[in-house]
């Protein structure tokens, strides 16, 4: 495979995405329902990329894994193409020698990005870039200052009627993966908490039998990893209507029986090893009152009576963290205990229509991002002219830095030597200077990355 083979689809998914800019003044578009709805989300266009080569494919998964989530994902891509094209020019042999110059001018960008400290309002400006109605945005900057930014977390939901509603609730949240492909809201629940993988039905059974005394309560069963016969039992129990039971993966982390416990302290139950108890008895079973299951995501709304337990918990957790030698586990400590002892906001998004819903609820996460970003990290004042004037000390680096304005320039058409462009105000919206950061860093990553592949494979 030679390197020129990256041209044609750099350019191909240049020109998508340099035709959808907002400097264009247009977006892609995408049909629902036989209605048509703007959207904005460049992930959106690069999945519906249809490249016809290996390269175009491989590139297609590097720039969805360099948008990931929130804005800016254009403009790194632009950043990103162009690097790739002045490799290209340069020959193969010169690639290990350049990948690696521009690596190490990375740290000398990254410390020209001096961010300036977010009032009330530019927070609701960057939060309106989004897309957002005024009054969407003033919740979810509602929700951002009950949560403290990042001390509590935030728990998008699907809400009722056609506006958002924030709500503070004591609930607790977490990401993992849910075994089912809709949103639900459950009420009166029994967990079941099991400490190893399961894959068996046997060792669920003893948990889905004695369900009989709690008639009418659902039960949702987490281990770190559920398959096999024991979650086609789930199912199976579930649809036909025997037994509301639902599965969840716990989250892949190495503190992973903790983050367990935690959960097992917040609904009263007991984590079930076989190593260390003989069998599943009701006494492990934990409760809560409500809990939503999205997808991804966890919400627990618990009973009163399992306050003290929690508290004792948490408590626990604060000593571990102040006895530990290492900065990292105090952090992750300290963040556990204040989720269990935190409050959740939720934020409730309706719509006319399950689409619109779904629609919405898309900018609110986007918005979310930028706006989080911003509120910890600060923000610059146009990421496009900011780019344009850093000085790396390559010149590679330094001209795909330039390359956002070019397509600025080029939407206007207009030239990059005509200074009525730098008087353009949209320009210089703010743009959180953390996100910034992530964006340069994956950017030249991936750039090196996949600038080199030519050369490996040949």
């Amino acid at each position: 495979m030679s390197l020129p083979l990256f041209i044609p689809s750099v350019d191909e998914v240049l020109s998508l995405l340099v035709s959808s800019h907002a400097s264009r003044g247009g977006t892609v578009l995408m049909s629902r329902s036989g209605k048509v709805w703007n959207n904005p989300s460049t992930k959106s266009i690069l999945n519906a990329w249809k490249p016809k080569d290996t390269m175009g494919r491989l590139l297609q998964t590097s720039f969805l894994d360099l948008c990931g989530k929130g804005d800016g994902c254009k403009l790194a891509i632009f950043v990103t193409c162009a690097l790739i094209k002045e490799f290209v020019k340069h020959g193969e042999r010169a690639h290990p020698q350049m990948t690696d110059s521009v690596k190490r001018a990375l740290p000398s960008i990254l410390s020209q990005i001096q961010p300036i400290p977010c009032s009330e309002d530019i927070l609701l400006e960057i939060g309106l870039q989004g897309g957002l109605e005024i009054e969407y945005v003033r919740k979810v900057s509602e929700a951002l200052r009950l949560s403290g930014a990042s001390s509590s977390h935030i728990s998008l939901e699907k809400g009722e009627g056609v506006g958002v509603e924030v709500v503070e609730d004591d609930s607790w949240a977490s990401q993992l993966k849910v075994h089912y492909d809709k949103e639900t809201y459950l009420k009166g629940v029994i967990f079941a908490l099991f400490a190893e993988p399961v894959s068996k039905i046997d060792q669920i059974i003893p948990a889905m039998e004695m369900m009989g005394s709690f008639e009418g309560m659902s039960l949702v069963i987490v281990a770190p990893l559920i398959g096999g016969s024991a979650l086609n039992a789930i199912n199976l129990n579930r649809n036909k209507g025997v037994l509301d039971a639902y599965a969840c993966n716990a989250p892949r982390v190495i503190w992973g029986r903790g983050w367990m416990d935690d959960l097992a302290s917040f609904t009263g139950g007991v984590v079930y090893d076989s190593k260390l108890h003989s069998q599943f008895s009701s006494d492990f079973y934990g409760t809560a009152k409500e809990v939503l299951l999205n997808h991804h995501e966890m919400v627990v709304t618990p009973y009163d009576d399992h306050a003290d337990k929690t508290y004792a918990h948490a408590e626990r957790l604060i000593r571990e963290a102040e006895q530990s030698p290492f900065p990292h586990d105090q952090d992750l400590l300290r963040k556990r205990a204040n989720a269990l002892m935190g409050t959740l906001i939720k934020v409730k998004i309706g719509g006319t229509t399950e689409a619109e819903a779904r629609w919405r609820r898309v900018l609110v996460e986007k918005s979310l991002l930028s706006m989080t970003d911003a509120s910890l990290n600060g923000c610059v004042r146009g990421s496009i002219p900011l780019l344009y004037t850093l000085q790396s000390g390559n010149e590679i680096l330094d001209r795909a830095l330039r390359y956002p304005y070019e397509v600025v320039c080029k939407n206007h058409t207009t030239s990059v030597v005509d200074r009525e462009m730098w008087k353009n105000p949209l320009l210089y919206e703010h743009f959180p200077a953390g996100r910034l950061r992530e964006l340069l860093r994956k950017s030249i990553s991936i750039a090196t990355t996949v600038g080199s592949v030519g050369h490996v494979l040949k």
